[in-house]
């Protein structure tokens, strides 16, 4: 919203968006499916989509947060990458986990 309508407070709430994702990013570098929560379980979606948010503050800011939580991400979705490309497991709890086609968002 910040650039196609180029106001300065969408830009600032995308950063305190990513600011706060980054901050309750899982241990293991997924974000979290559903609600927040403080027994998170991990969305491959959910991740792909956050991390496109980071990337594009990274690249607007230069602040380390956001390219350490994307990278954290990154590594992250890699591990649950099944050979052949797909992602099912470590999917949100709220969808069919044997209908992953979404998921194709994330890569």
């Amino acid at each position: 919203m910040a650039r196609h309508y180029g106001g300065e407070s969408y830009f600032r709430r995308a950063v305190d968006m990513g600011t706060w994702e980054a901050e309750i990013q899982v241990d293991c570098g997924a974000v979290m499916a559903g609600l927040y929560n403080t027994n998170p379980t991990p969305a491959v979606f959910n991740t792909g989509m956050v991390l496109l948010g980071w990337a594009d503050l990274y690249r607007k800011t230069g602040f380390e947060r956001y390219r350490a939580a994307g990278y954290r991400a990154g590594r992250w979705l890699l591990e649950m990458q099944e050979p052949n490309g797909q992602w099912i497991r470590e999917n949100s709890y709220f969808v069919n986990p044997t209908t992953t086609v979404y998921n194709v968002k994330a890569a």
